[in-house]
């Protein structure tokens, strides 16, 4: 295989001792200083005009300890590979034309080729620095990185399946390139293109219990034969991944001595499905509402019923139709806002102070790894995080005689109701309660810590929850949601 000769300034082969390119006229004894754009010649060592080193330090995916090449010399061994630099700067370049060669212009890493015998030639490769081993490269990733390069990997492996890769030594430069010795036959130390993708997943040591691990260690993984369907496990198994698994269950009672049920509630979860451009996500959406009631003749019932209907239709609307979800504040304001507007529209109707109707309310979102939580009046959330319960609703009550709200949902104009809205990152297992006072006025927190600390399933706190207040007289509706939030560790 000959050399060509390459204009440093338009990039097309010229003769070898042309003094001109033909084309574009460039004065061939000089290059074209990367760092400042500017003329300077061959023999120089660094840019005289901006420091820039000329003689581009490159490398070989093995280890050399003698190279008989007039263009480079060895600068330093490292482990897997060898440094070099350009020692004789004269333009000259061989061309990439096997399998081998195209793999790594694919990458925009390749640069040249050396030949250690007749049967023996290496890549020589410009990477960007510094360049990694495996471990040093994975380690430094957040996870959304770490999904990504598992299936840029995958990608980059599908096109080039004919080849056969080196069992060892793989690199990474730090633009995320794959630098590995890669073979058109196959030979001892090299893998299959499926079997080599396998190995290079399992080299990436993900913990025991984790989803990654999980799925590499399964006995599908092991029996797959193509990179094809390679692929397509590692699509439709990120597709079904989500971060958070929630647990939930609710009840509602009339209690002992109301004569109807002024409570509602709804429990809405779904998975999100989404694509970052290269990898498929999903994401674990929960919402959560209880509305707690209270005006005459069935008006409670009716504006609890509008309230947990109108919040759901407007947060549920957004989420559908978006696919990252930022700052959901204004999204969930909105929601309330509307929901008072409803409900305040209908009381202006009323031809008297009884048939007025309003509600208090407490809901919850999960989005992600976020919690949203939101509420007017008196009903209650609460997070117990594994070690404390700690109660996030803020109760909007005075104390006089007895206990009177401040505000509710539907007895003001919208402009004059501030509802409380706030978030929470969950980092690890979380537990939820939402509920209205029926249960607060009668269960103790310190109760309800005791509880939901007990590591039960949260169907059984919920009823046990229940079963407390209606003991100790039942004397108002109780409406309880309680949920738990689970970390899937993905790596």
């Amino acid at each position: 295989m000959k050399r060509r000769r390459l204009c440093p300034h338009c990039g097309r082969e010229v003769l070898k001792n042309a003094a001109f390119c033909p084309y574009c006229g460039f004065d061939l004894t000089k290059t074209i200083c990367e760092g400042c754009l500017k003329k300077v010649d061959l023999s120089l060592d660094t840019c005289p005009y901006c420091g820039t080193q000329l003689r581009k330090e490159v490398i070989v995916p093995e280890v050399l300890n003698l190279l008989d090449d007039e263009r480079y010399k060895i600068v330093e061994v490292k482990d897997g590979y060898t440094v070099l630099r350009e020692d004789n700067i004269t333009l000259e370049k061989y061309k990439p034309v096997s399998l081998e060669d195209f793999f790594y212009t694919s990458q925009g890493i390749y640069y040249d080729l050396i030949f250690l015998d007749e049967d023996k030639r290496l890549p020589v490769l410009l990477p960007t620095y510094p360049v990694s081993s495996l471990k040093e490269y994975w380690d430094i990733l957040k996870n959304n990185e770490k999904v990504r390069l598992i299936f840029e990997i995958a990608n980059r492996i599908l096109k080039h399946s004919k080849l056969y890769f080196s069992s060892s030594g793989i690199l990474f430069d730090a633009d995320g390139r794959l630098i590995v010795n890669v073979s058109e036959v196959g030979k001892e130390g090299y893998l299959s293109a499926v079997a080599w993708l396998k190995e290079f997943y399992r080299a990436l040591q993900p913990e025991p219990g984790s989803f990654f691990h999980s799925l590499i260690n399964s006995e599908e993984f092991d029996g797959i034969q193509e990179v094809t369907d390679l692929v397509n496990y590692l699509y439709a198994s990120f597709s079904e991944y989500a971060p958070l698994e929630i647990d939930s269950f609710a009840m509602t009672s009339q209690g002992l001595v109301r004569g109807h049920n002024e409570d509602n509630y709804m429990m809405v979860e779904f998975v999100k499905h989404g694509f970052d451009g290269l990898a498929p996500s999903s994401m674990k959406v929960g919402l959560y509402i209880v509305s707690d009631g209270m005006g005459g003749h069935r008006g409670g019932e009716e504006a609890s019923r509008l309230i947990v209907k109108v919040i759901a239709e407007e947060i549920l609307s957004y989420l559908a139709k978006e696919h990252v979800f930022f700052d959901l504040a204004p999204v969930i304001g909105r929601a309330i806002t509307r929901a008072n507007s409803v409900v305040y529209q209908k009381n202006t109707g009323a031809k008297t102070e009884r048939e007025k109707m309003g509600a208090t309310v407490v809901g919850l979102l999960v989005s992600g790894d976020e919690v949203w939580y939101f509420n007017v009046g008196d009903s209650s959330i609460m997070l117990h995080d594994g070690r404390s319960l700690l109660k996030v609703s803020v109760d909007d009550v005075m104390f006089s005689n007895k206990k009177a709200l401040t505000q509710a949902v539907g007895v003001v104009e919208s402009d004059k109701l501030n509802p409380h809205i706030s978030k929470y990152r969950v980092e690890e297992n979380l537990k939820f309660l939402l509920c209205s006072d029926g249960l607060t006025d009668l269960v103790k927190f310190s109760e309800i810590e005791d509880v939901m600390k007990e590591g039960e399933k949260v169907k059984n706190s919920t009823q046990k929850l229940l079963s407390l207040a209606l003991s100790r007289g039942g004397i108002d509706n109780i409406t309880i949601i309680m949920g738990e939030i689970r970390r899937n560790r993905l790596f």
